[in-house]
């Protein structure tokens, strides 16, 4: 298992892949297996090189300098993550799924996510923080969701939601994100970038009200 671990930092997703698999397969019922530990997580493996960091504290480190654009201000995850109950969710190209979909998935449940102690709902767009602005504005977004931009991706790195778009189309994966004072609670990634089955308000309410000191 140490060995295992050591793999995982070292960014050798296949091998623990592989690895994790063998070990699981009898057991496992999902579609992929997470490493030990992390059964719950939804990660999926085109996100398992954050599989050992599901709990990791963004506020902290390198991490905590990363920058969102909000506003036209750019904020530190360090301040941005602070003393909040975080829903965030990462949108791949601001198209129609995105727009007519995924955002208004969290506006229906932004009720009962405030009733489970949810302080703030982030909408996440890696790319030119004057174009996600325009996007927002257009579409009336903003009001109930913090939309902020990821310029140089470092947001969307960092929690391995990385695609290579060969230069055109998105550049994220479709994710949601929870988090208590900057610390990552639950990762939910979707396996298409068409699609909002796992990824939208209403499984991440479903998280929320799992939680053993969620508001009953």
């Amino acid at each position: 298992m140490a060995l295992l671990q050591r793999l995982a930092r070292q960014g050798h997703c296949r091998v623990l892949q592989r690895a994790f698999s063998a070990e699981a397969a009898a057991g496992s019922k999902k579609f992929y297996d997470v490493p030990e530990g992390h059964i719950d997580s939804d990660l999926s493996q085109i996100a398992c090189n954050i599989g050992l960091n599901r709990r990791r504290d963004l506020k902290l480190g390198a991490a905590g300098n990363i920058r969102l654009v909000v506003g036209g201000t750019s904020v530190p995850l360090s301040e941005l993550f602070k003393d909040q109950l975080t829903v965030l969710f990462g949108v791949p190209d601001r198209g129609d799924v995105c727009t007519k979909t995924h955002v208004p998935g969290y506006l229906k449940e932004l009720e009962g996510m405030r009733r489970q102690g949810v302080t703030q709902i982030i909408c996440v767009s890696r790319g030119d923080a004057a174009e996600v602005d325009t996007w927002a504005k257009e579409n009336g977004i903003g009001s109930d969701i913090t939309v902020a931009a990821d310029p140089n991706g470092g947001f969307t790195r960092i929690l391995g939601m990385e695609v290579d778009s060969n230069g055109s189309g998105p550049a994220s994966l479709r994710y949601s994100v929870a988090l208590e004072d900057g610390v990552i609670l639950k990762v939910l990634v979707e396996e298409s970038l068409g699609k909002v089955d796992i990824s939208g308000g209403s499984k991440m309410l479903e998280f929320l009200k799992s939680r053993p000191q969620a508001p009953k």
